[in-house]
């Protein structure tokens, strides 16, 4: 259904156990072999209570490594069998410039040293990152949520600072565009 559709933008699955097996539900939506995915509609996929496991972690990485049409992953009572499977996720997240908010609510794999680690990571190499929604998490529960969402509001702030040293250009009265004016941004 997903490789024909070209209008679906929103999916919801729930639950997605192992039998279902999550590489069947994105292989539309990952790109193979230097070509795009079948599917450039989707913005909004939650895969509930998915069963991932270290294959289901494999293929939700190379869907965000290859889509570029996604700008809300739910994975809430995500089930993953180690927290591994969770930073590999994430390292795919560093390069991904259209997804904007990620749903790891209730994911009991969201913890400890190496997923915070990783989880600050992304969000210094990607600013386009805006919401992690950390609810109910292992993360939460041991107060390290609030440095998830002080970087979230800090990487905020400096696009905006970056947008305001822009000046509007306008080219028609329905179109306009950007230009860096006097402002140098560091990387």
């Amino acid at each position: 259904m997903l490789s024909v559709n070209s209008t679906l933008e929103n999916l919801y699955v729930d639950p997605l156990g192992r039998q279902t097996g999550i590489e069947v539900v994105l292989a539309p939506l990952t790109g193979h072999d230097g070509k795009p995915p079948l599917n450039k509609s989707l913005k909004e996929l939650t895969l509930r209570k998915s069963e991932n496991g270290q294959r289901g972690a494999r293929a939700v990485a190379q869907m965000l490594r290859t889509n570029d049409s996604l700008t809300h992953l739910g994975l809430p009572s995500a089930r993953f069998s180690d927290p591994s499977d969770v930073c590999t996720i994430l390292e795919s997240l560093e390069t991904n410039e259209t997804l904007h908010t990620l749903d790891l609510r209730r994911c009991e794999a969201v913890g400890g040293d190496v997923v915070l680690a990783k989880m600050m990571d992304l969000l210094r190499a990607n600013p386009w990152l805006k919401e992690i929604d950390l609810t109910n998490t292992p993360l939460e529960r041991d107060g390290h949520a609030v440095q998830v969402k002080a970087q979230l509001e800090m990487n905020s702030r400096d696009y905006m600072a970056v947008v305001k040293g822009m000046r509007r250009v306008h080219r028609s009265s329905q179109e306009c565009s950007y230009v860096v004016t006097d402002t140098q941004v560091s990387g």
